[in-house]
């Protein structure tokens, strides 16, 4: 081959090697994008707990009951991330993976966790359909808390755990009304458990309320400890006005209200989501006390 010639299909080759690379260059820059923009959405959360829940199943015997269920109320609407079930209890989950990596909840350093969770449930008998919040006494017991501290939000903004709780009781509440029509004789009851599910660490922030600084409103000497579930309880949406009873006082009454506009959200590290659900085997609430719906003359006191 002349030397003229040589050159030229080397000159080709040196060509198509850059074109190749820029290509190339581009593919990963757009690929890096598109994963960008997936990783942001957080469904790649949701799918990879409904598979290791899926996986693990023989071990907890939870199963996926539905994904991304459509949900309505009059205020609200939107769709459920994931329900998981087992027997009569409905685990209501929703998916997060916030860019704030730690969530504080406050809590007096003399209080001991607790297994109790005000839940609602939903029966029918002969007498006809019931249903009532609750609370029932889980088999596993975690720190309680109504206040959440999460970096970057100010007391001006509206705090994202509670909204986001607050539309998960929603959500709640309507697959509850949904399944009022499916219910029968041999399958007469559920009990629905609001979970949020996260990737943010879950830190206790314990406090002495006696050295709360009045002057400033901060604390002093508080201790943290990392917990993998907290038991979030608060009034996150009102109910309807409850009547005042005959026999009692006015601010009983009141006290009473408040008291029955409580929920609890379970909020669970993803990372220990299915050692939970193993620690909920055989029975996720415990058979020590009778379920409400049972007749009042019948149950224990």
């Amino acid at each position: 081959m002349l030397p003229a010639a040589k050159s030229w299909v080397a000159g080709r080759q040196f060509y198509a090697a850059q074109l190749r690379e820029v290509t190339l260059s581009i593919v990963m820059n757009e690929t890096k994008d598109l994963a960008g923009l997936v990783n942001a959405s957080g469904f790649a959360l949701q799918l990879a707990i409904e598979k290791a829940v899926e996986d693990s199943s023989s071990e907890h015997s939870f199963e996926l009951e539905a994904h991304e269920h459509p949900w309505k109320t009059t205020e609200d609407r939107g769709f459920i991330d994931l329900i998981f079930g087992r027997s009569n209890v409905r685990l209501v989950c929703e998916c997060k993976r916030p860019r704030e990596g730690i969530w504080v909840f406050l809590r007096e350093e003399d209080r001991s966790h607790v297994d109790r969770a005000r839940l609602l449930w939903l029966n029918k008998a002969e007498r006809g359909m019931t249903s009532g919040w609750h609370d029932f006494h889980l088999r596993t017991a975690s720190p309680e808390s109504a206040f959440c501290v999460i970096r970057g939000k100010g007391e001006n903004d509206d705090p994202m755990l509670e909204r986001t709780a607050r539309r998960l009781i929603l959500s709640v509440e309507a697959l509850a009304n949904e399944e009022t029509a499916v219910l029968d004789d041999d399958d007469d009851t559920r009990v629905y458990v609001p979970v949020i599910l996260t990737t943010a660490e879950l830190r206790v922030c314990r406090y002495d309320p006696l050295k709360i600084k009045l002057t400033s409103g901060t604390i002093t000497d508080e201790s943290y400890e990392k917990s993998e579930m907290i038991s979030f309880r608060k009034a996150f949406t009102p109910t309807r006005t409850v009547e005042r009873r005959t026999d009692e006082m006015a601010y009983r009454a009141f006290r009473r209200l408040s008291l029955e506009q409580e929920r609890t959200v379970l909020v669970i590290n993803a990372t220990a989501f299915i050692q939970t659900l193993r620690a909920w085997t055989p029975t996720m609430i415990g058979d020590d006390h009778s379920p409400p719906w049972e007749p009042r003359r019948s149950r224990r006191r």
